[in-house]
């Protein structure tokens, strides 16, 4: 699992990730548009003197102005390294659920959807108008309203390595977004939403399916995802045959 992380955050890089800095027993990233604990980070932990990291972290992300905040997965040392992070003032902010797919769900796309590839700038100021739509803090939606930030940034995904994304069509509407990164034998898959206007009528469904299915035609043994752990998203990833294989949490200064 250590491997889809390493994915994420290389296909990342000048997307969601517009900074990144390696220093001693971590690595720093960040956001030059949105200033919030999702993507203003230190990530991979890994070291023998954690107090002097947190000091060097705190000091640089406030630099930035960005919440301090680290990321902690499994693997990260010293494993009591979350009970450092207290001792210092931090809690837990959020969990994410990393899924992964288990091929256990047959695909279906309906052939009655059109689904096309961004292929111009102007498509893709049509995929960031329907995600901004997705994420504008429709009942029920676990991210809530996300800033304008958000789509400015999904926009830099456009004619960038790895990336591919997609947007749904119903009778000439466009309805709903997703892309894929594809790094070797792995596959990341992001920016799903659908227009609430139009949900509940299966969109989200046939853009997840549609993004596994190229995975698979490329050959990517790992074909990833990440959602708010033990939320309503988490449980649709799991009908399509994602299965949450780690969690990752994020922790602020409080």
């Amino acid at each position: 699992m250590k491997k889809i992380e390493n994915v994420h955050y290389e296909v990342q890089q000048g997307v969601f990730f517009t900074g990144h800095k390696d220093i001693e027993g971590a690595a720093l990233y960040w956001n030059n548009r949105i200033i919030d604990y999702y993507w203003n980070l230190a990530g991979f932990i890994n070291t023998k003197q954690p107090e002097e990291l947190i000091k060097e972290v705190i000091t640089f992300l406030k630099g930035k102005n960005r919440p301090p905040t680290f990321y902690i997965v499994p693997w990260t040392k010293p494993k009591n390294f979350k009970e450092l992070l207290q001792k210092a003032g931090f809690k837990l902010a959020y969990q994410d659920a990393w899924q992964v797919y288990n091929g256990s769900q047959k695909i279906d796309v309906p052939l009655n959807l059109e689904i096309k590839e961004i292929k111009t700038e102007s498509e893709m100021k049509t995929f960031v108008d329907v995600f901004n739509k997705a994420f504008s803090g429709a009942p029920g939606d676990p991210y809530g309203a996300l800033p304008k930030e958000y789509g400015e940034t999904v926009f830099a995904s456009f004619g960038k390595k790895f990336w591919k994304n997609y947007l749904v069509y119903c009778n000439g509407l466009p309805v709903a977004t997703g892309g894929i990164a594809i790094d070797g034998e792995c596959a990341g898959i992001y920016s799903i939403g659908t227009d609430p206007k139009f949900r509940k009528k299966g969109f989200g469904a046939a853009i997840v399916n549609f993004l596994t299915k190229i995975a698979l035609e490329n050959n990517c043994k790992f074909i990833f995802l990440q959602t708010l752990k033990g939320s309503t998203n988490e449980k649709f990833y799991n009908k399509l045959g994602f299965k949450t294989e780690f969690t990752g949490e994020g922790w602020i200064l409080k």
